[in-house]
């Protein structure tokens, strides 16, 4: 039991360590010139073809990790039987073995005990069924938003427009949008082609591929 606790403690750690490396950047108050050279890119030229595979490499490509899929059954045990739901266990398992040592030892017994493990269970039960609902609805989610992604994207590369898998775009990819078009990654707008700059895409936009 304690193993288990402690696993799930060092990973929720690990989420958290890489939740704070996410949120702790400056390239949003940077000003143009020192966000492109930070990154080491041409704003005319983009990146190279070289240095775009070097970090593709170095990087993974630029989509969204899915939970490690497990089979439904054993997600519904494991709610059932996993974590703080063991020690309501317990719980009833203690409560329906006070009552059944009073009925042997005394020939009665009452029925609190019997009825309060039942509640127990029934406890177990709900929040179990309530966790793997949202466990399911959840994945349904991460399914979805890798269905918004688009499939391909226009970038300046080796001073050439050219049409990429979204995943191979990495840090630094000069990205190219239209209207209509979806942004494939976390971008920071460099120049917009019109009297207005839009907080959404309603316009030819010129942006910066900041993060995989």
């Amino acid at each position: 039991m304690w193993r288990f606790f402690r696993k799930a403690q060092q990973q929720r750690n690990r989420d958290l360590d890489a939740l704070r490396q996410d949120i702790d950047t400056d390239v949003h108050i940077k000003s143009a010139a020192d966000l492109l050279q930070s990154l080491q890119v041409d704003s005319e030229r983009g990146l190279s073809t070289i240095v775009a595979r070097n970090r593709l490499r170095d990087q993974g490509p630029n989509a969204l990790t899915p939970p490690k899929k497990t089979l439904g059954i054993q997600k519904i045990l494991h709610r059932f039987f996993g974590g703080f739901s063991s020690l309501i266990w317990i719980g009833a398992i203690l409560c329906f073995g006070n009552y059944f040592l009073e009925l042997n030892t005394y020939g009665e017994a009452s029925e609190d005990h019997l009825w309060i493990g039942l509640v127990l269970i029934i406890l177990i039960m709900i929040t179990g069924l309530f966790s793997f609902y949202q466990d399911s609805k959840s994945s349904r989610i991460m399914e979805s938003f890798q269905q918004m992604v688009p499939q391909r994207a226009k970038v300046l590369r080796d001073s050439e427009r050219k049409e990429l898998l979204v995943t191979e775009l990495v840090v630094g990819d000069i990205v190219l949008l239209e209207t209509g078009d979806r942004v494939p990654a976390d971008i920071r707008i460099l120049e917009c082609q019109g009297e207005v700059c839009p907080d959404t895409v309603s316009r030819v936009d010129f942006l910066l591929f900041l993060d995989g």
